[in-house]
């Protein structure tokens, strides 16, 4: 966006420079925080057998629209660095063996973290990164074959925002 004066020599207060920074700030607010509640739609307590997208299916928080519900995607809509956070849970399955959760986070298709959990009988593994997006670069999550599916109950987490 480009600020036009029309008088350049003229004098704007220091509240009125104030309110067009807020209001310039305002269209670079990017955040978003969203989790798995209800495993069950992908079959829990089930290993996967290929690679397969992790959609969130409850998004709290989605503060500029980069993050897609749909297709369990972030699109950036703006240049930045951003930071992400991805949290994953699993539990054990029916026969008592440890439980094994490995997501692979990609940008553009190339791996940039995988947090992986083995334990029983749950794990969880955190991991965040900072990342230096352009506009339209696409981060992506997917369940690696012979990993749990993820637990619910919003203990499985994804989240980011524009920093700067």
């Amino acid at each position: 966006m480009t600020l036009f004066l029309c008088n350049p020599t003229e004098d704007v207060s220091d509240a009125e420079v104030k309110r067009l920074k807020e209001r310039l700030g305002q269209f670079r607010q990017v955040a978003f925080y969203a989790g798995l509640m209800n495993s069950s739609s992908i079959q829990r307590n089930r290993n996967v057998k290929e690679p397969t997208r992790l959609v969130m299916d409850t998004v709290i928080t989605n503060v500029g629209g980069g993050y897609r519900p749909a297709e369990g995607v972030f699109v950036a809509p703006f240049a930045g660095l951003y930071a992400f956070v991805l949290t994953v849970s699993a539990s054990q399955n029916e026969g008592g063996n440890h439980a094994l959760v490995v997501v692979n986070m990609t940008k553009n298709g190339v791996n940039v973290m995988h947090p992986w959990a083995l334990g029983k009988p749950w794990a969880t593994s955190s991991m965040q990164c900072i990342l230096d997006l352009q506009i339209d670069d696409l981060i992506e999550l997917n369940i690696r074959p012979d990993s749990r599916i993820p637990f619910g109950e919003m203990c499985t987490t994804f989240s980011g925002f524009l920093m700067h």
